[in-house]
């Protein structure tokens, strides 16, 4: 899957999963995460691509098959019986609390040094990439395959 998208046809990259993982970096390293004294100490480690893309496929799957607590779905069955998922679990790995609860606390699609427009002028600005970019594989995401369907 590409982690970069030209939705404008412009020949310019504005969105890119590569940037979202970039900018949830940079609100962490901007509230100091995993230093001594602040939030995560010694255990955050920074976002690549793979973990953004990985976190958004938990969040899809958890919109068509939801658990009362989306954490639940990234255990394996037999640890969590009742809303496991070892397809998620696996993809996830051992270390899935840690990236989840550290998504949940620093995701940003938008760069967290860019100034926005007034609500007036752009009353979405926040998700306005976002919705390009679904736009954009809508076609290709319409036909879900064989793995969506694992729930019990």
């Amino acid at each position: 899957m590409s982690v970069k998208a030209n939705v404008n046809g412009d020949k310019t990259w504005k969105f890119a999963v590569s940037n979202w993982a970039e900018y949830t970096n940079t609100k962490a390293k901007l509230s100091n995460a995993g230093k001594e004294g602040y939030i995560f100490a010694g255990v955050y480690r920074d976002f690549e691509s793979e973990d953004i893309m990985k976190m958004m496929g938990v969040y899809m799957i958890d919109g068509l098959a939801p658990s009362p607590r989306l954490i639940h779905k990234m255990q394996p069955w037999s640890k969590q019986w009742m809303n496991g998922n070892d397809f998620i679990a696996e993809c996830m790995g051992s270390q899935y609390k840690q990236t989840y609860y550290s998504v949940r606390h620093f995701f940003g699609c938008q760069d967290p040094f860019l100034i926005p427009p007034t609500k007036e002028k752009c009353p979405s600005v926040k998700v306005d990439e976002f919705f390009h970019w679904y736009r954009h594989v809508w076609k290709v995401a319409w036909v879900l395959g064989q793995k969506v369907s694992i729930d019990k």
